[in-house]
């Protein structure tokens, strides 16, 4: 199981699957895992949008 957060997006792989059968996978055996990458992602946005504004 990896999650991967970049500027590209959030990217998951589990058992040799990636996309959508993989976030299946992860949310079903580790649901706090995906709500944590999702916080943390929302965290980086709301961040990015702040630094991005505060320079106009």
């Amino acid at each position: 199981m990896a999650i991967s957060i970049g500027a590209s997006g959030i990217r998951a792989r589990a058992d040799g699957c990636t996309g959508r059968e993989a976030w299946r996978t992860i949310r079903q055996r580790h649901p706090r895992a995906v709500w944590a990458a999702a916080a943390y992602a929302a965290v980086l946005v709301l961040v990015a949008s702040l630094g991005v504004t505060s320079l106009f």
